[in-house]
Formats: structure tokens, C-alpha cells, sequence
């Protein structure tokens, strides 16, 4: 089953990291490394599901460490 507000989080990220990309003023090592995130999420690099398990990883101990 997928949880369509990972999905939507997800998507808004990964937005951002190619607009960081394209961005003129976004310097030239931030980019290489906006530009292996999308590499990540779109299974370049790694199969898809261990990367969204290690998002969902980070996101669940983000939430024990933000009270």
C-alpha cells in the first residue's frame, strides 16, 4: 500500500533538488550532489524500494528527535 503523503512529500523534494540543479546560482559540488539525490531516487544508483526505505528510516527518527 503506498502513503500517498510520502508520495506528495516526496515529490515536493525531489522538485526542489532538480530546481537546485537548474539553478544558475546554485554552486557547481552543491549541484553534483542535488544531482546524485535524483540519481538515488530514481533508481540510478540504488533499487527504488531500499531508497524509500531509507527515507522513511530518516523521516521516522526525525520524528523521535523533533520534540
Amino acid at each position: 500500500m503506498r502513503d500517498s503523503a510520502n508520495d506528495s512529500r516526496a515529490k515536493i523534494f525531489l522538485d526542489g533538488e532538480e530546481a537546485l540543479v537548474q539553478h544558475h546560482g546554485t554552486p557547481a559540488g552543491q549541484k553534483e550532489i542535488h544531482a546524485e539525490t535524483l540519481d538515488l531516487a530514481n533508481g540510478r544508483a540504488f533499487p527504488t524500494p531500499q531508497l524509500k526505505r531509507l527515507v522513511e528510516r530518516i523521516d521516522f527518527a526525525a520524528q523521535l528527535f523533533s520534540d
